[in-house]
């Protein structure tokens, strides 16, 4: 070998095993590890001598034979990403992004499997699935409707005493709020709020209003809204939270027509009286 082959070969090996990335190279027919990177041994947790000459599946491709077959069987076929598990030497479990290329050296294919380890995320998005399903379930057990709407008025968030009042169903995440739920004589009124609250002159409001549920019965709603910002600082979201005053509403109303008729028949009492008082002064 020349010195100009060599220097590529020992340049080509310094990349192999100081990429950040988990590499191994196998005989696709055998499933012999052929070949592994300084990173993977660090992954998988086990020593050179443990893993090359010996069955992939004894080392990391734990519930991954099946795939190995589909090459087998075509190896021309394409090769997607997809998670597995590794059961490392310490008695602990990691999960690994996988990805899979055929190589061609000298007349010989080769199976590459590169992978890094997704562990830390896989847990930071368990937790976040957490919090989220623990927040919808605050938003479920509020008392009050609570949605999220995006800059166009799309309803992107509702929770469950939402779709109660609204006497609908979770299908109708995706609807524009205003088209659907608003009569269209009160919606240029309530846009214009929406319009200073996504424009920022308004951080923050107050307001009443009329809805209509999707069976066609109106509510009358006192609103909180405000805004929702990005990290940047950018306006996303108005988040808005409805009670339900319909009931208060409609009781106020009848009390009002109850004094109205109080006060009509106080005053006919009184001008009878007038009368009547009149008339024995005659």
């Amino acid at each position: 070998m020349n010195q100009s082959c060599e220097n590529s070969l020992s340049w080509a090996t310094k990349i192999f095993n100081t990429i950040n990335t988990g590499i191994v190279v196998i005989d696709p027919q055998t499933n012999i590890i052929k070949d592994i990177n300084d990173k993977a041994l660090v992954i998988i947790g086990k020593s050179r001598n443990d893993i090359v000459g010996h069955p992939c599946s004894d080392s990391f491709c734990n519930g991954c034979t099946d795939k190995c077959t589909i090459i087998k069987e075509d190896e021309d076929a394409d090769l997607e990403d997809f998670e597995s598990h590794i059961d490392r030497s310490d008695g602990s479990s990691i999960t690994i992004l996988k990805t899979l290329n055929m190589l061609l050296c000298e007349g010989k294919k080769y199976l590459i499997e590169s992978f890094i380890d997704i562990s830390a995320l896989k847990s930071n998005m368990l937790k976040l699935k957490e919090s989220e399903t623990r927040a919808q379930t605050y938003l479920d057990v509020a008392p009050a409707l609570v949605i999220a709407l995006d800059l166009n008025g799309t309803l992107t968030m509702i929770n469950k005493y939402g779709l109660d009042i609204l006497e609908c169903g979770p299908e109708v995440i995706g609807v524009n709020w205003f088209d659907v739920f608003i009569s269209e004589i009160d919606r240029p009124d309530i846009k214009k709020v929406f319009a200073d609250l996504t424009s920022g002159r308004r951080l923050f409001s107050f307001c009443e209003n009329e809805i209509f549920t999707l069976k066609g019965n109106k509510r009358v709603l006192a609103w909180r809204n405000a805004v929702l910002k990005d990290t940047s600082g950018d306006i996303v979201a108005i988040i808005a939270a409805g009670n339900d005053i319909t009931e208060q509403r409609i009781a106020e109303c009848e009390l009002e027509r109850h004094w109205a008729n109080e006060e009509e028949r106080l005053e006919y009492t009184l001008k009878n009286l007038s009368i009547l008082t009149q008339g024995n002064y005659a």
